[in-house]
């Protein structure tokens, strides 16, 4: 969002290319203009002839461009540049496109002045509109005067009054509101330069709410799926004092090559008029395409079987290629010791790794997961529980697998869902450093499926109340290389959902059978033949909500021998807009706890002294570096 720049950007038209080395630049710098063309080019000394297709291997994320005819493109490109700089000198002239009602130019004041939906549209591509403009040819300088809106791709300012300097680069605005995305930022001055904008006292504003959750535990892919986020009850009336109030010297919104980032600095955040956090720095950070986000949240606590309790501070670094570098050392207890330790933590848009160790327990634990598609993944870890779906968490001393996971819409069985999960990789059973070498390893290959129909729903809105009754139908099946082990699993029965008023409930009871064994004791089926499964929640009231989940062995004839197979506790306690969320499994002897906000329009008061937009016509937008483009050089044969 390049605000100002009224000025016009020229380019020439090249000469007729004869020598190889003209070609290859020509064509290079064509293709690097071309949206679609690539920006790396990976081939390296690809030879072309006439007549011919050429492709250009890129990189994956990118898609392929080819030239079905060399000579054919290179005209049309130069065609196409010597237009564009003729419409170009044309705006040298020009100056700039102007579309209005009236316009009378004022010889003593040698002013031009433009009444009635003006709209002035700049080379830059920037669209600016008010309902008067004045240009002062003199001073080279337009002021825009009531309903002024500056126009910059999906970024928008809008005020009643702007001076232009078209000899600086710069603009004044009286008041400005600048729009970008879900935030309205509103100053009482704004300066817009070439390369930032610049807002003075002024405030944040969310048009939507957004809800944020800061996890301050590390190693949380299972924990976090034991909090039941739906007990949360937020307060949304629409109309109420806005509690969370936050005060910062300056804001600083930063584009960089692949991320955006906005940091807050001498940041002071209220509740209801209390102080309840103050820290000289607070920056929150997204890739480019805001697949995710990554707050520098400073604290790390949990408990995590393997590693005992922790806490500890931790600071955020941002990395190339979109990723994030977290860094916490830690204090720990573990098997009766007190120790230190640390836990690292490496994320992007595909990928997490998290690291930790404690000397109280001496122990190295290490979990993560590679995104390679949308339905497939390479998941990893080390002394780690890994969810395996209907299987439970299971912890395996090394895993190394690709996991497929799917489902579908099954019209021809009265529309029920069939979900599968195929995986395959490298196991091996969990040993701690103190125990015997034969630690038993090898391949496993296994496919889950699941088959459910709802079969009865009924409710009734004046008691406000929900239930379905379905089926259910599950399989698994594992084949293990090194010994040439096989296990099957088929279970079948009904499940029962529920909702009276703000208590949910689901009660599912499973009869199956078992073949075979697994030789990896972490990797046995280890819920029985028969298996009773209820989740239990209610939400107290605004402020605390409670649950349970567990699973029933009736039969006691689970590995373990035991008649509770699951058993966990879940809590949420907190007022209208901030919560905070506290799991503990009994069975993994993992904590967890999370840390949620509701911020929106109604109930964010954000203030600042200073604000400053860095280059914002690049945010949203991944930078290539000139490096990057020149790492290959195109040859074109002579003979063209």
């Amino acid at each position: 969002m390049t605000l100002i720049l009224l000025g016009c950007n020229f380019a020439c038209a090249n000469e007729v290319v004869r020598s190889e080395e003209i070609v290859s630049k020509t064509l290079k710098e064509m293709m690097q203009e071309d949206e679609n063309a690539p920006s790396v080019f990976m081939g390296g000394n690809q030879a072309f002839n006439k007549g011919e297709a050429y492709k250009f291997a890129v990189d994956a994320d990118r898609p392929e461009f080819q030239i079905k005819n060399l000579s054919d493109y290179l005209k049309e490109k130069r065609a196409d540049k010597e237009q564009n700089a003729n419409l170009q000198t044309n705006n040298e002239k020009d100056g700039m496109q102007i579309n209005c009602n009236e316009m009378e130019y004022f010889e003593e004041r040698n002013e031009l002045e433009a009444i009635g939906d003006v709209e002035i549209t700049t080379p830059s591509g920037v669209v600016l509109t008010a309902d008067k403009a004045i240009y002062n040819k003199d001073n080279n300088t337009i002021k825009f005067i009531n309903n002024v809106e500056l126009k910059k791709g999906a970024t928008t300012v809008n005020g009643e009054y702007m001076l232009v300097d078209l000899n600086e680069e710069n603009a004044i605005m009286d008041e400005p509101i600048t729009k970008m995305g879900n935030i309205r930022i509103n100053a009482k001055e704004g300066y817009a330069y070439s390369d930032r904008i610049e807002n003075l006292s002024g405030n944040v504003e969310l048009n939507q709410k957004v809800e944020m959750q800061l996890y301050s535990s590390g190693f949380t892919s299972y924990g976090r799926a034991i909090n039941d986020l739906n007990l949360i009850d937020f307060d949304l009336k629409s109309s109420r004092s806005k509690p969370y109030k936050i005060r910062t010297k300056e804001i600083v919104i930063r584009p960089e090559r692949d991320h955006d980032s906005m940091i807050m600095k001498d940041v002071d955040i209220y509740y209801n008029k209390r102080k309840i956090l103050n820290t000289p720095s607070l920056e929150i950070f997204t890739d480019k395409e805001m697949t995710y986000k990554e707050v520098n949240f400073p604290v790390e606590l949990g408990s995590l079987k393997g590693m005992g309790m922790y806490f500890g501070l931790g600071y955020t670094f941002k990395l190339p290629k979109t990723y994030t570098f977290r860094v916490t050392p830690l204090l720990s207890y573990g098997d009766d010791e007190i120790g230190a330790g640390g836990i690292l933590m490496l994320k992007s848009n595909k990928l997490r790794l998290e690291g930790g160790w404690a000397s109280s327990t001496n122990n190295l634990i290490i979990d993560g997961e590679y995104k390679l598609t949308d339905k497939l993944q390479f998941d990893f870890g080390r002394h780690v529980y890994k969810g395996e779906w209907f299987n439970g968490g299971t912890r395996a001393g090394y895993i190394g697998e690709l996991a497929y996971d799917d489902s579908y819409l099954v019209k021809d069985l009265g529309n029920s869902i069939f979900r599968h999960r195929i995986t395959a990789g490298y196991v091996a059973d969990y040993k701690r450093e103190h125990q015997e070498d034969d630690m038993r390893d090898g391949f496993r290959y296994r496919y889950m499926a699941e088959l459910s129909k709802s079969l009865k729903t009924f409710g009734s809105e004046e008691q406000d109340m929900y239930v379905n009754i379905s089926a259910l139908a599950q399989t698994m099946a594992s084949v293990y290389s090194e010994t040439g082990d096989t296990m099957a699993l088929f279970r079948v029965g009904p499940s029962i959902t529920s909702r009276v008023k703000r208590w949910n409930s689901n009660i599912t009871y499973m009869l199956g059978g078992v073949h075979g064994h697994s030789p990896y004791a972490f990797d046995e089926y280890r819920y029985g033949r028969q298996t009773i499964m209820f989740d239990e929640s209610i939400i107290l009231n605004k402020y605390i909500s409670v649950g349970y989940r567990g699973t029933l062995s009736p039969l006691k004839d689970n590995y373990d021998k035991e008649i509770l197979t699951e058993n966990r506790f879940y809590a949420v306690v907190g007022p209208e807009d901030i919560k905070v969320a506290f799991s503990y499994d009994a069975v993994r002897q993992n904590a967890n706890f999370n840390f949620l906000f509701l911020l929106g329009s109604d109930n964010l008061d954000l203030r600042y002294e200073k604000l400053t937009v860095q280059n914002p016509d690049r945010l949203g937008k991944r930078q290539v570096k000139q490096s990057d483009k020149d790492l290959y050089k195109i040859t074109v044969p002579e003979s063209l």
